[in-house]
């Protein structure tokens, strides 16, 4: 084998932009595809009809917990009837189905007000009937599992997947910043959640999910159910107690691939570097003949 000792020869930068670009095409899935931070909301305004979302009325709030920024909020909105309110925004396109795709948040869980009765973060379908449709999405559990102040979060991909099993209860700490993780992998088909509750990177349960139920995945959505609550206290319209709790959701990020971009192949890629040397040498040929 014929090693290539001049760093200046063009069958040399041909072959090394063959190799780069090979690399780079197996990273190819951490491409960003959405980002909300909420900071191009006015403070105290709502999501509603801002910025692509749309929905119902969702307060937007300067947190102190989160250091000011400003933050998706369950607080109740003075003059609104109480009710479940569902927003929803496109990530610009469908999910590749053979693809890796990761959503991101982070989210503060209180015990002390509890401004909502429930709300969480999430992925889903636009062609479904709500929402939730086709998706899958992290809550918060105040009085996890009817347990009095045992606080924790919930992983549910029952939507994306078809199965009535696909979703958990994790005891994990409230009143500190958290980032949940939802991993909706097509080359495994799987999905699954990712967190860190003090003990290192943790997985759920992985679902078996298929390429088309990714593939129908185009939105981001959130929900927030806007019903008075106190820790013990108790709701008159529903049988849940205080089962859920608020939250504040920030630094919402989608990464993956859309469907129609096809990722090179890294053989594809390198394949382009042989032939640049092939044409490389046949014109030093021609020029030796000349």
């Amino acid at each position: 084998m014929q090693i290539i000792r001049n760093p200046n020869s063009p069958i040399f930068a041909i072959l090394i932009s063959g190799i780069l670009l090979s690399a780079s095409a197996g990273t190819a899935s951490a491409n960003l595809l959405f980002s909300e931070d909420f900071q191009g909301h006015a403070n105290a305004s709502t999501i509603q009809s801002a910025n692509g979302w749309t929905g119902d009325a969702v307060n937007v709030n300067d947190s102190a917990n989160f250091g000011g920024s400003r933050v998706a909020d369950g607080r109740d909105i003075a003059g609104t009837v109480d009710g479940f309110a569902l927003i929803e925004r496109s990530i610009g396109g469908n999910l590749s189905g053979t693809g890796v795709h990761e959503m991101s948040m982070d989210v503060y869980a209180q015990t002390g007000t509890l401004p909502s009765h429930n709300n969480g973060f999430g992925l889903s379908a636009s062609t479904g009937a709500t929402a939730f449709s086709g998706g899958a999405y992290w809550s918060v559990l105040y009085d996890m599992n009817n347990v009095p102040g045992r606080t924790g979060y919930s992983f549910d991909a029952r939507q994306i997947t078809g199965l009535s099993f696909a979703f958990m209860t994790l005891q994990g700490p409230f009143n500190a910043i958290e980032t949940l993780r939802i991993v909706l992998d097509g080359a495994a088909g799987e999905v699954y959640g990712v967190y860190d509750f003090g003990g290192g990177t943790q997985e759920t349960t992985h679902y078996a999910v298929s390429s088309a139920q990714i593939a129908a995945v185009d939105q981001v959505f959130g929900f927030f159910d806007f019903r008075a609550a106190h820790p013990g206290g108790t709701f008159t319209s529903t049988g849940l107690g205080t089962l859920f709790g608020a939250a504040q959701w920030d630094n919402i990020t989608v990464s993956g691939t859309f469907d129609g971009i096809p990722e090179p192949s890294a053989a594809a890629v390198f394949g382009l570097g042989l032939l640049g040397i092939a044409s490389v040498r046949r014109r030093r040929s021609r020029a030796v003949a000349v």
